[in-house]
């Protein structure tokens, strides 16, 4: 009865009313999300990829709905989605439609080559309705998952014969179509689903991605820059972050000449972060930026004049008060206190070490070979 009904849904979406369509497309995300046995796999897959190519926002929103319930249901391996909406499978349901991996990956890389190619999810991204973007960023948020968790060791013959991962279709799709696409808001929404991406799988790779990464940090539009450096940093900070990594970003930030002030706050905030995982103190547990220890901090000199200024009190009041009135005689004549109390507090005025720390650029180290090259950098005023 389910496959019949299905089928039915199917031939409604080739129907020519663009309403019959979307009511199809609603009425299969509804039998996706209730976990139904999908036979005609093929037929699936090609109906819901003309409907996202027709230029209608509420099919197309309909149809990019539709695609976060579907995938897992045709990967049966993936027994947990990442996307928090997306119901579990249970082991008789995932199991049921295809026989094994090898499957599995066929069906994935299926998948991919159906919705990344142009036109496909990735343009949807630049889509003028939030809804339409934000269902675009989910599919790709599990495609990436489910590309991620695909075994490494398997090899896939693309057209011209290359072996190529699943992981490698996803990372090269999500770079020429997202990344380098010519809409702007499609370069922003690459950035949020490569977070996102590493938000549910902390070992996702980045460094595919940090040459495109830097670039954004320059571009031409400023909502990308806008979100750029805050999700450079937050990928670069999070857990399971590799000092390689790292070592190719500070690279490339100086590759292509990224402005001072960018590149001096992103390799701030590495550095902090890298303290806060070496350290297991509450305090850089539990403390969310850089700015609170720096307020904490108090310098040797601040201290040693703090717990001097006592003493000049003290100098200033009855003690030497009574010195000066053996030696002079007159209590009320007091005529180098002040230049005394003076003469101590001047180092708060010249304190040296403020502004020689000013000047000096703190480097981020993520690598004996990053160590070398500052060294290097060295040499140059020494020849």
């Amino acid at each position: 009865m389910s496959t019949e009904r299905l089928e039915k849904l199917i031939n409604q979406c080739k129907s020519i009313d663009v309403d019959q369509k979307i009511d199809a497309v609603t009425k299969l995300q509804a039998e996706f999300e209730s976990g139904i046995e999908i036979t005609e796999l093929e037929s699936v897959i090609s109906t819901l990829k003309a409907c996202l190519r027709i230029s209608n926002q509420h099919l197309t929103t309909a149809t990019l709905s539709a695609l976060p319930p579907l995938f897992p249901l045709i990967i049966s391996r993936n027994n947990v989605v990442p996307n928090a909406n997306a119901r579990p499978l249970s082991a008789s349901s995932s199991t049921s439609s295809t026989p094994g991996t090898s499957h599995d990956l066929m069906v994935l890389r299926q998948i991919m080559n159906a919705f990344l190619l142009a036109p496909g999810v990735i343009e949807r991204l630049g889509d003028t309705r939030e809804r339409a973007r934000d269902k675009a960023r989910e599919t790709l948020v599990i495609l990436g998952g489910l590309a991620f968790r695909a075994p490494s060791g398997s090899k896939m013959k693309d057209s011209n014969g290359g072996p190529e991962t699943p992981l490698t279709i996803f990372e090269r799709f999500l770079r020429d179509s997202g990344f380098r696409s010519k809409v702007a808001r499609v370069r922003e929404q690459s950035l949020l689903v490569l977070v996102h991406i590493r938000r549910t799988h902390h070992l996702f790779p980045v460094r595919p991605y940090v040459s495109s990464l830097v670039d954004t940090l320059e571009d031409t539009d400023g909502n990308v820059r806008a979100c750029a450096s805050p999700s450079v940093i937050e990928l670069f900070t999070g857990p399971g972050m590799t000092d390689a990594a790292r070592s190719d970003l500070k690279t490339e930030l100086t590759k292509k000449g990224v402005r001072k002030a960018m590149v001096e706050n992103i390799q701030s905030q590495l550095m902090y972060s890298s303290r806060a995982a070496g350290t297991s103190t509450p305090q850089s547990e539990g403390s969310a930026g850089s700015g609170e220890p720096k307020e904490e901090y108090i310098p040797p000199s601040v201290m040693l004049q703090q717990s001097r200024r006592p003493t000049v009190g003290a100098a200033s009041g009855a003690t030497p008060g009574i010195t000066r009135a053996v030696s002079q005689g007159n209590v009320r004549e007091i005529p180098r206190p002040p230049s005394r109390a003076a003469v101590v507090s001047p180092p708060l005025s010249s304190q040296p070490s403020s502004e020689a720390a000013s000047t000096v650029e703190p480097a981020f180290v993520a690598s004996s070979r990053d160590l070398e090259n500052e060294f290097l950098a060295f040499t140059k005023s020494f020849e």
